[in-house]
């Protein structure tokens, strides 16, 4: 895996991240821990309103071929399969 190359849209935008992250490691850093602390600041008020939005959260899970949608409702404990869909993929070599 390490010998397949990458796409070059993903490899320059790794590239440019690298790049900022070496210069501006300490505020890349520090915005992460703003964004984990807000985060978990939402989760110890206890306002489900900041923690789940109105409607429902969709989830995508993939297995092989199979892609399938789950669902949380508003006010469910529970996810529910809402879609699940059968892709038709040729695994082997390509030669």
């Amino acid at each position: 895996m390490a010998g397949t190359s990458q796409p070059g849209f993903l490899s320059a935008w790794i590239n440019a991240f690298t790049t900022f992250d070496e210069a501006h490691g300490f505020a890349v850093n520090l915005f992460v821990v703003a964004a984990l602390a807000i985060t978990g600041a939402a989760f110890l008020s206890g306002r489900p309103r900041l923690i789940r939005p109105e409607g429902a959260l969709q989830a995508l899970a993939v297995d092989r071929t199979t892609m399938t949608v789950r669902q949380l409702a508003s006010g469910s404990p529970a996810w529910a399969k809402a879609q699940s869909i059968n892709v038709p993929i040729q695994f082997g070599s390509s030669s």
